[in-house]
């Protein structure tokens, strides 16, 4: 087991212990080591629905496709990336937004360790830039926090720890389970705290030959956390709304990855936001933001 995940488990909170029997006992070790000039396609789409006070607000699909490519460097890799297709639709009506068009064709590029630690990303300070450029200065300064390298670099760390770093050179067994804490920032800039239980189900196939299903439940509320690890709760509990003023997150995660290189082949991502909504002459009011992530990799 990775020292990051014993790490976090001396840190959280006891959790009522799982007993669980793997089916097989064979262990395994997450490496970081994609070949040389190793090229990847990675088709993804996201679907968001918002909800407030119970009443459907918006439907937003988008799609897009990203070319990338691995290369071997002194101590670790590059990872270039660039955005080739991108379309969105809110309620079914094609929608634009001033980020996507200045992604295209930008290569952004991420330095990653031996270790498959993320050490840094270049191409989001000319990204931010550009887009701050192309807005009226009203909406530059609304879009500025968001758009900041700061900001955009401290999204994709999280992203890439999750996918990558927490578990490289890691070693697992099928039906081992952990519990860590992890932090979520809100869309209001504060942060709540959740718990993320991840299980190495069982060995599938794919092009690789023999990958591993990893699956993940999170969740925030202390009471949905009980059932979950009681195995009362399967999947996202995402209807129940919670009482104003409050709020919670809850998940899942699937995801395909060959352990000998840590290419990913398949993810799907599930998110369901509970948060209060200040409305002009309503106050707060409960909002919810269901959430669902795809994505397809295709190596070559």
């Amino acid at each position: 087991m990775t020292p990051r995940f014993l790490l976090c488990l001396l840190l959280a909170c006891p959790l009522v212990a799982v007993a669980e029997e793997p089916a097989e006992t064979e262990t395994f070790t997450f490496r970081f080591a994609p070949p040389d000039g190793q090229r990847v396609l990675v088709a993804a789409r996201m679907s968001r629905e918002r909800l407030i006070d119970g009443q459907l607000q918006a439907t937003d699909v988008s799609d897009s496709t990203t070319d990338g490519v691995f290369r071997k460097v002194q101590d670790g890799y590059e990872f270039t990336t660039r955005l080739d297709e991108a379309t969105m639709t809110r309620n079914g009506q094609p929608l634009s937004d001033p980020v996507t068009p200045q992604l295209m064709g930008l290569d952004i590029v991420y330095r990653i360790g031996a270790d498959g630690s993320l050490q840094g990303i270049r191409g989001f300070d000319r990204l931010e830039k550009m887009v701050l450029k192309a807005v009226p200065p009203q909406m530059a300064a609304a879009l500025a926090p968001m758009v900041s390298e700061a900001a955009m670099v401290a999204r994709e760390q999280a992203e890439w720890n999750g996918r990558y770093y927490d578990f490289a050179d890691g070693e697992f067994a099928i039906g081992d389970v952990i519990d860590v804490k992890a932090p979520y920032m809100l869309p209001n800039g504060q942060s709540i705290e959740y718990v993320i239980r991840t299980r190495i189900r069982s060995y599938v196939q794919c092009p690789a030959g023999r990958c591993v299903k990893v699956e993940q439940l999170y969740e925030s509320d202390a009471h949905a956390l009980a059932q979950m690890v009681a195995g009362m709760v399967q999947a996202v509990a995402g209807d129940e709304a919670p009482s104003v003023g409050s709020v919670r997150i809850a998940g899942s995660l699937v995801r395909v990855i060959d352990p000998a290189t840590m290419r990913i082949y398949s993810e799907r991502v599930q998110r369901t936001l509970h948060m209060p909504l200040e409305i002009p002459g309503r106050g707060a009011v409960p909002s919810m933001l269901r959430e669902q992530r795809d994505y397809g990799y295709t190596y070559y």
